[in-house]
C-alpha cells in the first residue's frame, strides 16, 4: 500500500483534478489501496455520525489517511483526505474557504480554514460548516462513534448519555451508506 501522505502531496494526476471532490478522494483511496471495496463516494466516505473536528488543534491531530467531510446542515458539501501535519488534499477546495476552484492540491487546513464556534465558517455567505472525519479505509462501513465501540453490558460515559447502557451494535442499514456500494 502506498503512503497516503507522500502520494497525496506529490500526486497531481489530471484524473483527480477533473473529478468532483468526493470522487477524487475515492479515486485517491483506490490508488493508495486504502479503499478496497466498491463504494458510493458521495455517501460512503464520511457521515454526520463520524467524529467531529471542532478546532485547528483537533485538525492538526487527525492521522493521515482519514477522510475529512464538510457538512452544511445535513448536506455534504466537500470531502478531502488528511495527509498529516494539519494538511489535507482535495479538489475544488475553495468552497470551504481555502485553495482553488479546481485542481488537486494539498492545503494546510489547521491554519488555513476559518475555525469559528466549533466549525468552519465558509464562503460565499459565511455559513458554519460541521467538519467530521473517519479512516478512508472504513469507507462504506457504518460509522463507529465511541458508544458503539464499547462492549455490551457497559455503560456509556459520554456527556450526552452518562450512565446509560450501551445500545449494542448497529443494525445493517442504520447509517446511510452502509453496504450501499454500487
Amino acid at each position: 500500500m502506498a503512503n497516503p501522505s507522500h502520494l497525496a502531496m506529490h500526486l497531481h494526476h489530471p484524473m483527480l483534478s477533473s473529478q468532483m471532490c468526493w470522487d477524487a478522494v475515492s479515486s485517491f483511496g483506490q490508488l493508495t489501496g486504502l479503499v478496497t471495496r466498491p463504494i458510493n463516494p458521495q455517501h460512503d466516505l464520511v457521515s454526520l455520525h463520524d467524529s467531529r473536528i471542532s478546532s485547528a488543534h483537533e485538525m492538526a491531530s487527525i492521522p493521515a489517511g482519514h477522510s475529512i467531510g464538510f457538512y452544511d446542515g445535513d448536506r455534504l458539501v466537500h470531502v478531502m483526505v488528511r495527509t498529516g501535519a494539519g494538511r489535507a488534499s482535495g479538489n475544488k477546495n475553495d468552497c470551504v474557504g481555502v485553495g482553488n476552484p479546481i485542481g488537486w492540491e494539498n492545503l494546510d487546513l489547521a491554519n488555513g480554514l476559518n475555525w469559528q464556534r466549533g466549525g468552519v465558517q465558509a464562503p460565499p455567505n459565511h455559513r458554519l460548516l460541521t467538519v467530521v472525519h473517519r479512516p478512508l479505509s472504513d469507507a462504506g462501513m457504518p460509522p463507529q462513534p465511541p458508544q458503539l465501540m464499547q462492549r455490551m453490558g457497559q455503560t456509556y460515559s459520554g456527556r450526552l448519555h452518562p450512565g446509560q447502557p450501551y445500545p449494542g451494535p448497529p443494525y445493517p442499514g442504520q447509517f446511510g451508506g452502509y453496504g450501499s456500494g454500487y
